[in-house]
């Protein structure tokens, strides 16, 4: 007897069931059905019971990444943002909270935040954090958002190792395994950071340079070229980037001349400006890599009046947010390195040639000061000490580091200054250094002549200081032993009452600037009287101009507003009452009517002794 049995199974279940797995609270219903036939061919059909079967709710989470080794290399003194990943592997639909968060010290937690926007970049749209308090979203099973953890690493040592952990439980209740938990963990290594240095040397600090050399000499009102150039030779990128260069007093930027070169990034990452207010030149760069090397360029004008040999010293600071700022290495403007030997009373109209100069070590001029040879500024290039000045009056002297004081001690000297047709001048002079390889410069008359200001030719009796100069020069004035000369004579030896005399002042000025008012007074003899009007005066070739003193009693002062570097020639009349006896004299004024008018008195003649002399002498002058 032959006979054929099927079985059929069947399920059905009243709950979704998804992809990844069975949610929890689903309902499997499963039965058996068998059917056989018998010999006789008759078919037999049977149902099992339904066995009906409940999936219960099971709560666990995933936190990645779970690191085992460095994934990336941060740098000191930096904010960095790490991703967490926290997915949903449970069977419903839950929510967590972020429990515990650990950062390896001295690099601490700056803040959390739901990546709700998933860019994995810190946005407005970013919801904060609170440990054990807030809430993420509601992550379907399988669903998954990022957690963004904001890192300062403060002061971490280079090359040592930050761990952070983060833990999320689950927040869902009646889970037949409870609030399920899990833990990430990202590993970082602490690099050297930023380092902005030389491009071609790691162990200097960024190059800068004023026309491609550390010293630059020029005139004012020239243009010159700035240039900064820097790599990164640390490990990490330098964010937040700024070149700021302050512009010293007397440097003016030449706007829009700003260029910047790099080897990775084109010129437009850059920004510059530069403001009177501000007196600063400003460069952005957003972010330069490990390696990236960076140039710059921009003119600058010398604009200021400034003592010749100047020292301008130049230079930025170059900041980033996660580093600290970096200086560039200094760069010199020399402005006009030379002094100028002048006549005292003509200012720099009237430079003296051939005046030697020399600088000692004392007073009495017996030891020059030894200068670094070969080493000088125009006109002096060899250095030399002593140096006579060249054909516009120009001197100068170049000292060396160790010549230029110290910050506990001033560096003392004499120049002694010569020139034919001058007093000698002896200067004392004081230096001490002030930056950059500059010095400041104190002058003191040791001779009580009157000295230059600083970058001028005003005369003072004053010390004199002139700060950061890079070349031992000043202006120098040198005076004529002798003043104002004057010589006095009249048109004859001998004269009878009643004759008029002229008389002749003859002014000279041997100085080699012009005498600017002065006053001539002449004193006449007793019964001399000037004749109003007869005065003239005679400027040089010049025809001659009426001039009137003024008068009291016998005295005659005459003004002149300018003597010329040339003769001055005046001339008066005056009535001569030549010695005589006493009753002479009233006799003659008997015989005149009253309140006689000189005319009257110049035709009462009467001979009688009469003398003259011509008077020669010399009237000093101090200015």
């Amino acid at each position: 007897m032959a006979s054929l049995i099927a079985i059929l199974l069947g399920t059905s279940a009243d709950a979704r069931v998804f992809e990844d797995g069975t949610g929890g609270g689903t309902i499997i219903s499963s039965r058996a059905e068998a059917s056989y036939q018998d010999e006789a061919g008759e078919s037999y059909n049977t149902v099992s019971p339904t066995v009906t079967v409940t999936v219960l709710t099971v709560s666990t989470i995933a936190v990645t990444p779970d690191e085992t080794a460095p994934s990336d290399t941060i740098a000191p003194r930096e904010s960095v943002t790490r991703v967490f990943r926290v997915c949903n592997t449970g069977n419903n639909a839950d929510t967590f909270t972020l429990t515990r968060v650990e950062v390896t010290a001295p690099a601490t937690l700056s803040s959390l935040h739901f990546d709700n926007d998933g860019s994995g970049t810190l946005t407005d749209g970013d919801a904060p954090v609170r440990i054990n308090e807030s809430i993420s979203p509601q992550l379907p099973p399988g669903g998954c958002v990022g957690v963004l953890a904001v890192i300062d690493t403060n002061d971490s040592p280079a090359q040592s190792t930050l761990t952070i952990n983060l833990v999320a439980r689950s927040n869902a209740v009646n889970a037949v395994n409870g609030r399920g938990q899990d833990a990430g963990t990202i590993i970082n290594t602490i690099g050297t950071g930023p380092r902005l240095t030389d491009p071609d040397n790691p162990n200097l600090p960024p190059a800068n340079l004023i026309n491609g050399k550390g010293q630059a000499v020029v005139a004012v009102g020239a243009t010159v070229t700035a240039s900064i150039a820097f790599k990164n030779s640390g490990d990490t990128a330098a964010r937040g980037v700024l070149v700021t260069q302050e512009l010293p007093t007397g440097i003016d930027y030449v706007p829009d001349s700003l260029q910047s070169t790099d080897l990775k990034v084109s010129a437009t990452r850059s920004s510059a400006q530069a403001s009177d207010a501000s007196r600063k030149v400003v460069v952005n760069f957003p972010r330069i890599e490990p390696g990236e090397v960076v140039r710059l360029s921009f003119r600058l004008r010398v604009t200021g009046n400034v003592p010749g040999g100047t020292g301008v010293a130049t230079g930025a600071v170059i900041t980033a947010d996660n580093m600290s700022p970096v200086k560039t290495g200094g760069a010199v403007i020399v402005i006009n390195p030379f002094g100028l030997v002048f006549a005292g009373r003509a200012g720099s109209s009237a430079p003296i040639t051939g005046a030697r100069v020399e600088v000692t070590t004392d007073q009495n001029g017996e030891n020059f000061v030894r200068l670094p040879s070969d080493a000088g500024f125009t006109p002096n290039e060899k250095n030399e000490n002593p140096f006579s000045s060249d054909g516009q009056g120009h001197f100068s002297f170049a000292l060396s580091p160790d010549e230029i004081g110290s910050e506990n001690s001033n560096a003392n000297y004499f120049m002694k200054v010569t020139a034919q047709g001058y007093i000698t001048r002896m200067v004392r002079l004081s230096l001490r250094p002030s930056q950059a390889g500059l010095f400041a410069l104190t002058v003191h008359a040791a001779d009580n002549q009157p000295l230059a200001v600083a970058g001028g030719f005003e005369l003072v009796r004053e010390d004199v200081r002139i700060n950061d100069l890079a070349a031992l020069v000043l202006n120098v004035p040198m005076f004529e032993p002798a003043g104002l000369q004057i010589v006095k004579s009249a048109d004859r030896a001998r004269a009878e009452i009643g004759d008029t005399i002229t008389y002749r002042i003859e002014v000279h000025n041997p100085t080699a600037a012009n005498v600017n008012g002065v006053a001539v007074k002449d004193l006449l003899p007793p019964s001399f009287h000037y004749a109003s009007g007869s005065a003239l005066l005679n400027l040089g070739s010049a025809s001659g101009q009426s001039i009137e003193p003024e008068t009291t009693g016998n005295e005659l002062l005459f003004r002149i507003s300018e003597i010329p570097t040339a003769q001055l020639r005046g001339s008066c009349i005056a009535c001569v009452w030549a010695q005589m006896p006493a009753r002479a004299i009233r006799k003659i004024w008997r015989s005149l009517p009253p309140r006689s008018p000189p005319e009257n008195i110049f035709k009462a003649r009467r001979r009688g002794p009469s003398s003259m002399c011509r008077r020669e002498f010399f009237l000093p002058v101090r200015f």
